[in-house]
């Protein structure tokens, strides 16, 4: 850990009398999780009601589990009021720092190796979006994303850059769950 103390100084080098401190933490990369069998794609939770956080969405009964490619809003006829949670593991492919972008109207919640890097919750348009860095080894990592819409609008977009990549979406590539992972298309009582 290192701090870097600088002094402000504003018009003819004056200075402000204030002092900015930044403490940097150098970072761990998380290893990633040994798995045998997987196959592409993400398992989900689909969930209906009013919620202000997506804490309040977990705390409410599961409507439908399933299979997906990819993070997809599928609501058929549901315009609001309805909410994911996505889980699975995302392929790493260079040791590194990553940075994680979520953009969602309305709250949304990244978690990787059980560690909250992005928090995007409570209610707010699609203007509003976060992000979060983590240090994360080759291979595959324990991902969840929570998703809820109380109403209008509706998005939920995973973008990221790490070493040698720019920021871009998130794709479906690079979403893998278990192989032979059983969910089922029932509610859950």
């Amino acid at each position: 850990t290192t701090t870097i103390k600088a002094k402000v100084f504003g018009i003819g080098n004056e200075p402000e009398n204030k002092t900015v401190s930044v403490t940097l933490t150098k970072a761990v990369l998380q290893e990633a999780k040994p798995l045998k069998e997987y196959e592409q794609g993400l398992t989900y939770d689909y969930f209906e009601g009013k919620w202000r956080e997506t804490k309040d969405m977990l705390a409410t009964n599961v409507v439908k589990t399933g299979k997906t490619a990819d993070i997809i809003i599928d609501t058929g006829d549901k315009k609001d009021y309805f909410g994911y949670r996505y889980k699975g593991y995302i392929k790493i492919e260079k040791d590194g720092i990553y940075k994680f972008y979520l953009k969602s109207d309305d709250g949304s919640v990244l978690t990787i190796n059980g560690q909250k890097i992005v928090d995007n919750d409570g209610l707010h348009s699609a203007e509003a979006y976060e992000s979060g860095a983590v240090g994360l080894r080759a291979g595959m990592h324990p991902v969840e994303i929570l998703y809820f819409d109380r109403g209008w609008d509706k998005s939920l977009e995973l973008s990221f850059s790490g070493p040698g990549t720019v920021k871009q979406p998130v794709n479906s590539t690079m979403f893998f769950r278990l192989k032979g992972e059983q969910v089922s298309d029932k509610s859950n009582e």
